[in-house]
């Protein structure tokens, strides 16, 4: 490992002897342990949740800036066609920064619809709804109502949780046409070439690597 900053600059997270998913199971042992102890219990439970991100699931940086952006649309880009909507929104978070998803409005565009197509098409052969996808959905559009009144569809989607069958409903036949998942990747694609950012590796891999390369019985 090779820290940069608060994170990794070289993309390399395994200290010596670990391969990268160990290491992330190491890393998550530490947090639970840390937390166990002062009492965060509910935060350890969270934990045993199945990961959607791991280390071998982000995109190289080997070839430099460009060919990690063009990887990870190509990634984000497959897992929206294949239906991956945990790993996809896992991607979506950690490589879109934070005051991007706050403040762009194209983007906030482009979340809505995303978030539209995994409820009502949960899988490529599939015309849902998914009720995860329609949880989803209905917390985005709790959590930022206050700002989504711009967006042209905001009122149209506000209704599809309500709708049963929305493959069936004249309202949201749009999400069910041919034309409809092809301008979405390309919209998704256009976006993040824009807006996706390499993001950092959490600390505790720097620290862990650390460790792992003190000799024995030397002080931390």
């Amino acid at each position: 490992l090779s820290a940069g900053g608060n994170g990794c600059s070289t993309w390399c997270v395994s200290p010596p002897g670990m391969s990268q998913d160990a290491s992330f199971e190491r890393g998550l042992a530490i947090v639970a342990e840390f937390l166990r102890f002062h009492g965060f219990t509910a935060a350890v439970k969270a934990l045993e949740k199945p990961s959607a991100l791991k280390p071998h699931d982000m995109v190289s940086n080997a070839g430099g800036p460009e060919a990690w952006r063009r990887g990870l649309v190509d990634r984000m880009v497959e897992l929206l066609v294949q239906g991956e909507r945990e790993k996809f929104w896992a991607q979506w978070g950690a490589n879109i920064p934070g005051a991007v998803l706050d403040k762009d409005i194209e983007v906030e565009g482009l979340w809505l619809s995303l978030l539209a197509h995994f409820a009502c098409r949960p899988a490529p052969d599939a015309h849902g709804p998914d009720q995860e996808g329609v949880q989803d959905l209905q917390s985005f559009l709790h959590a930022r109502s206050s700002s989504l009144g711009g967006q042209p569809d905001y009122m149209l989607y506000c209704a599809l949780p309500f709708i049963p069958r929305p493959d069936l409903s004249p309202q949201f036949k749009h999400i069910f046409a041919p034309e409809w998942l092809p301008a979405l990747r390309e919209r998704l694609a256009a976006t993040l070439m824009r807006v996706v950012r390499r993001p950092d590796w959490p600390a505790i891999y720097s620290l862990m690597s650390t460790e792992a390369r003190r000799p024995p019985g030397a002080a931390p």
